[in-house]
């Protein structure tokens, strides 16, 4: 559910700062960090299309890299581009295929029943 999945979010979080850190201010720290990991626990909100879910969560992590990318990362944007632009294709071609992954690993039958199973045993 939402409470363990933000949970495990958040704590992925800090791992991902902690891995590859790179911090500029707070606020920064917080949309590049805290709410764009933290927000995969939203797939806990769709145990019954779960699918959706990594969906919604991929989407809004992109979001979140994206506004952080337009705020703070305008230092690094192609000449003549906007940083809007410039932004988002950065984020669809670098979080992009991670959510793309996501989704297609939680479409395979196999990985399904599993995680079926798996809801069933922590109920």
């Amino acid at each position: 559910g939402p409470k363990r999945g933000f949970t495990a979010a958040l704590v992925f979080s800090f791992l991902q700062f902690f891995q590859q850190p790179f911090f500029l201010n707070v606020w920064q720290f917080l949309l590049d960090y805290t709410l764009a990991f933290t927000a995969l626990g939203l797939v806990g909100f769709f145990k019954k299309r779960l699918p959706l879910g990594v969906a919604v969560a991929g989407v809004v992590r992109i979001l979140c890299h994206f506004v952080s990318g337009v705020v703070f990362f305008t230092d690094y944007v192609t000449e003549g581009m906007s940083a809007i632009v410039y932004s988002l294709v950065y984020q669809l071609s670098s979080v992009g295929p991670d959510a793309l992954i996501c989704l297609i690993i939680v479409l395979i039958p196999a990985i399904r029943k599993l995680i079926e199973r798996q809801k069933t045993a922590l109920s």
